[in-house]
């Protein structure tokens, strides 16, 4: 099955993963000597997922329709069969950010997406 993103399949060219965490530090006094604590609330992870389009209208663009969903706030489904990153079962995710070049190969338009996803907790 590959990758789909809003139910829309992924020709995947690159993906790539960055995990934070959500945190607190401060700085405190404890049996007379000062310490610097910290509290890890949790972890969440972006994904940035980079796909091709050959030969597509603005109009038919993925790059359109993930533009609209992150517009809107909405949150979609990723689900990855990619024994690489699967993200299997599904998982619902708020898109980030859409940026996307064109290029002109052998004749063909061919629109490179790079989308950033969120998982929607």
């Amino acid at each position: 099955m590959g990758t789909t993103l809003h139910g829309q399949t992924l020709t995947v060219e690159k993906w790539s993963e960055h995990v934070s965490t959500e945190a607190s530090q401060w700085d405190a006094w404890s049996g007379s000597v000062f310490k610097r604590k910290v509290q890890v609330f949790g972890t969440y992870s972006v994904y940035t997922i980079t796909f091709l389009e050959y030969n597509v209208t603005w109009a038919n663009s993925l790059a359109l329709l993930f533009e609209n969903d992150a517009a809107a706030g909405s949150v979609v489904s990723l689900y990855s069969d990619n024994p690489q990153r699967p993200v299997n079962p599904a998982v619902n995710v708020y898109i980030l950010d859409v940026q996307f070049d064109m290029e002109n190969i052998a004749g063909q338009n061919v629109r490179k997406v790079t989308v950033t996803v969120q998982f929607a907790q």
